[in-house]
């Protein structure tokens, strides 16, 4: 479509172009030399209109132009200032800069008092239509049509009373690619030549450059709200800082937790408010991550105990950190929380067992005899039976009652993760992650569905009860660890 771009050849023979409109007008036959987007403006306009009419252009009543700029209202608000600044290079040569909706509708107006007489005489006022099927041959129907930057000059229009107008006009383009409007320039055909058609061109991709700005800005706006609105709705403090230790934000919760003020230490160090322990900073430097840390951190003379967990950040595949992000939760926050969970049913014991039945009776007897014995204990029933809370209650009348009551699910652990669930891995390192047993030392390990366990972890935890120590895959040392197993079951086993 690049052929069919081109402006009349400079400079422009307005004689000619007249003797050319005349032939067409009398015989209907176009000049070879005439331009093909013109010739075919032409002949769809021909049928339709009379090329001597002096009738006026359909306009708008104030009322609906009105409610048109409204609608129109982004467009005109980032084209406004740029007709402005092309007005000032262009005043005082008899240039109108026009701004259209994409049907052709005129919106706005700026030029030379002069011209916009000459201009109003020729129905190019605000909420006049000039697309094709309307006012003939024009530069602003044409750009309609092809959506290409345009220029149409003298004789060139259809309508004679247009004659005396060369027009330049660019189609504008909003972000999603759909025309919303056309930028035009109008002047004396006379003094035409190809400058405005390169600075209505260069000005309609700058106004298009600004409203993709303004709406990647909206977007940007609209995702920081959401953000920060996730942000301050998660119960954990989360601070982030930049790569040279610069706050860049700081959630609520981590400001009182902190006991910092959250607009006075964002943009500054993290290091004048808070001094960092070692283990998060040793994990800074080698851009590791963090988990669960238990630390404490000072903060103007005052001591917070915290778990913390470190997140370096980074941006695509880049391997170096751009920043961090650290997630806060007070050891108290832990503790309550733990205790809200588990408190209920830590007091359980046997006499909390209704029921004089001989089977409850039984199962109590049975119950009182395996608390007082170190042996581990198989619990076999049915689903819904209620074997969690015997074996808690087995657990709160043993000598380990004090102790920790670890309970794992043997069903709902991934295949690929049951042995390093059980057995733990990470070898010291900052991501270290005990075995059950150890987490258990001092107390009792329930194992629930012990039948859903895999042969090498029924090995280990028989091994961890023989012989009293637990081995990590990735460890040659075996760790000791004192505690009672407790395991359920709703099958029956042999062994």
């Amino acid at each position: 479509q690049s052929d069919l771009m081109q402006p009349t050849q400079y400079p422009v023979n307005l004689e000619q172009l007249t003797t050319t409109w005349r032939q067409f007008v009398e015989t209907g036959a176009i000049d070879p030399s005439l331009d093909p987007v013109v010739a075919m403006s032409w002949r769809r306009c021909r049928p339709m209109h009379d090329p001597h009419t002096a009738g006026d252009l359909p306009c708008l009543l104030e009322s609906a132009l009105q409610s048109l700029r409204i609608q129109h209202f982004q467009l005109i608000a980032i084209a406004r200032p740029f007709m402005e600044d092309t007005y000032q290079f262009v005043e005082g040569s008899g240039c109108v800069v026009v701004l259209l909706d994409a049907s052709a509708c005129v919106l706005e107006m700026l030029g030379d008092p002069s011209m916009l007489v000459e201009a109003q005489k020729l129905d190019l006022v605000p909420g006049t239509y000039w697309d094709e099927g309307h006012a003939g041959t024009n530069a602003f129907g044409l750009v309609q049509l092809e959506r290409s930057p345009l220029q149409v000059v003298g004789a060139e229009h259809l309508f004679q009373r247009f004659h005396s107008l060369g027009a330049s006009a660019a189609p504008v383009y909003n972000a999603d690619g759909d025309l919303i409007g056309i930028l035009g320039m109008v002047g004396p055909a006379r003094r035409c030549d190809i400058h405005p058609l390169a600075v209505v061109h260069s000005v309609a991709r700058a106004i298009e450059n600004q409203i993709q700005s303004d709406r990647l800005f909206v977007e940007m706006n609209a995702q920081r709200t959401e953000l920060t609105a996730m942000l301050e709705a998660i119960s954990d403090g989360l601070l982030a800082c930049d790569v040279t230790g610069n706050v860049t934000h700081l959630n609520a919760q981590a400001a009182q937790i902190l006991n910092l003020k959250l607009h006075s230490v964002v943009g500054r160090p993290l290091r004048e408010y808070v001094d960092l322990p070692d283990v998060i900073q040793a994990a800074m430097h080698p851009q590791r991550s963090l988990n669960e840390a238990d630390v404490t951190l000072q903060v103007g003379g005052l001591q917070i105990e915290c778990l913390v967990n470190l997140f370096p950040v980074r941006h695509g595949d880049q391997s170096e950190t751009s920043g961090w992000i650290l997630t806060l939760r007070k050891i108290e926050q832990v503790h309550r929380l733990v205790h809200r969970m588990v408190g209920a049913r830590s007091t359980l014991t046997l006499t909390d067992f209704v029921g004089e039945s001989a089977v409850i009776n039984r199962i109590r007897s049975q119950a009182q005899v395996a608390a007082r014995s170190q042996s581990p204990v198989l619990l076999q029933g049915e689903s819904g039976a209620g074997k969690g809370v015997l074996a808690r209650a087995i657990h709160n009348e043993s000598a380990r009652a004090d102790g920790p009551f670890i309970s794992v699910n043997c069903r709902v652990l991934p295949r690929d993760l049951v042995v390093s669930e059980f057995l733990g891995y990470g070898g010291g390192t900052l991501h270290d992650r005990p075995s059950k047993f150890e987490l258990a030392d001092g107390g009792t390990l329930l194992i629930n569905q012990i039948e859903s366990l895999s042969l090498e972890v029924q090995n280990a935890v028989l091994s961890a009860i023989e012989t009293g120590k637990v081995t990590r895959p990735d460890s040659t040392y075996p760790t000791s660890v004192n505690l009672r197993v407790i395991a359920t079951t709703t099958e029956r086993l042999e062994d």
